[in-house]
C-alpha cells in the first residue's frame, strides 16, 4: 500500500536505531500454489489493493536497498528487518530467477490439477447425491469425519 517504496521505507528507517526489529508481512508472491482463495491463480492474487507484490528475495531487496537487513524471514512473507550497518542489495539476477522458477510452477500440471478440484469434489457430490441414498451419503460423511478427527 505503499505509493512511494524507497521513500516511505526510508521514512521507516528513520522511526527506529540500531537495535529495533521491523516487522513486515506482505501476501507471498511464491505461495500461490497453497492460497485456494485466489483459486492457486496469479491473476486472481494480483490485485489493485497491493501496489507491490513480493517474494522472500525481492523484499529482501527492496528492504537493503533502504538500509535493512533480514534477521528472518519465509515466502509466506513474514519477516523481520533491522537497520543494516552495511547497505548491500541482493542481486536482481537471484531475484528473477527465483520468481520465473515460481511462474514455472504455477503453469505446471500440478497446479492445473489443483485448480480442477473444487469442480470435482462438486461433481463427486452431486454424483453421490443422485446415485445414493441420502441416508446412505450421510453414513459416508459421517465416517469420513470421525476417520479424519484423530489427525
Amino acid at each position: 500500500h505503499l505509493p512511494d517504496l524507497a521513500g516511505d521505507l526510508a521514512a521507516v528507517r528513520g522511526l527506529g536505531h540500531a537495535k529495533t526489529l521491523f516487522y513486515v508481512e506482505v501476501p507471498g508472491l511464491l505461495t500461490i500454489d497453497r492460497k485456494p482463495e485466489y483459486a492457486y491463480r496469479l491473476d486472481q492474487y494480483l490485485t489493485l489493493a497491493h501496489t507491490f507484490h513480493f517474494t522472500l528475495s525481492t523484499l529482501t531487496a527492496s528492504m537493503a536497498r533502504a538500509g535493512f537487513e533480514v534477521v528472518r524471514g519465509n515466502e509466506v512473507i513474514r519477516t523481520v528487518f533491522r537497520q543494516a550497518a552495511v547497505v548491500r542489495p541482493a542481486s536482481d539476477t537471484a531475484v528473477a530467477l527465483d520468481i520465473l522458477d515460481s511462474l514455472r510452477r504455477l503453469d505446471s500440471w500440478a497446479m492445473r490439477v489443483r485448480r480442477l478440484r473444487p469442480q470435482l469434489r462438486q461433481f463427486v457430490t452431486a454424483a453421490a447425491h443422485t446415485l445414493l441414498s441420502e441416508t446412505l451419503v450421510a453414513r459416508i460423511r459421517g465416517a469420513r469425519y470421525r476417520s479424519t478427527a484423530g489427525r
